[in-house]
């Protein structure tokens, strides 16, 4: 019962500010878990995530998140952490629909992948300060189905601190549908995305690039007909 009505609370306050707002934030990969450092592939992984910077564009409908252009110290470890963090393509989201989607083409055609991860949060009532927003702590666990067998499950958890403060229902890497902005995003406690630069636009528009017009498949269907093609899955 009480969380029902934290819950209530949020999201009251997330409605009565609206969707007036639009803006830009900046992000960089805060940490990643700092084991097996002296291993040159983790060393290598980790050297590229530090270079990386992101920018997520918002307004009230939509939102697009990009990795800023920057030169690889090494093409593929570089390649390696994108697709860790889950920035190994440009990411969409649609404030109605709760849909977080990307572009991908599989053997020559264009698809529209949509995945789940603005759905199935779990909010609790743990706060931070971060910018000098004051956040609230989420949590959504994400079946790997690279490393479950049978009835051996085994989780990606995703934990996100996220501001009522700046309501709009976007966040790092397509994950989002709470009720306020995630200005820090943990994954697997091996890398965090965290805000950094936070530039709020009340009056001014900002125009979303759209997706390229295609047929919209499931992330299960990307993989199947991304081994179809003969290419490296990033499930």
């Amino acid at each position: 019962m009480k969380n029902k009505i934290f819950l209530i609370f949020l999201w009251f306050l997330f409605l009565i500010k609206a969707y007036s707002q639009t803006g830009e934030v900046a992000y960089r990969v805060e940490s990643i878990k700092q084991n097996n450092l002296d291993n040159p592939l983790v060393m290598g992984v980790n050297n590229e995530l530090q270079q990386k910077t992101f920018t997520l564009k918002y307004n009230k409908y939509e939102s697009i998140f990009k990795k800023n252009k920057n030169i690889p110290i090494n093409k593929r470890y570089s390649g390696l952490a994108d697709v860790l963090i889950g920035a190994f393509s440009d990411w969409y989201q649609k404030s109605f629909t709760k849909e977080a989607l990307i572009n991908k083409e599989i053997g020559g055609e264009i698809y529209i992948v949509s995945y789940p991860s603005m759905t199935g949060w779990e909010l609790t009532e743990d706060t931070k300060v971060i910018e000098g927003y004051t956040c609230y702590k989420a949590i959504r666990k994400q079946l790997n189905k690279r490393t479950s067998v049978g009835k051996d499950k085994r989780y990606i958890v995703y934990t996100a601190w996220y501001t009522p403060e700046i309501p709009i229902p976007y966040g790092p890497a397509g994950n989002g549908g709470l009720p306020g902005l995630i200005l820090q995003l943990d994954k697997n406690n091996v890398a965090t995305y965290t805000a950094k630069k936070i530039k709020l636009n009340h009056k001014k528009n900002i125009k979303i690039p759209k997706l390229k017009e295609a047929t919209k498949i499931t992330p299960e269907r990307m993989v199947v007909l991304m081994r179809k093609a003969r290419k490296v899955t990033v499930d």
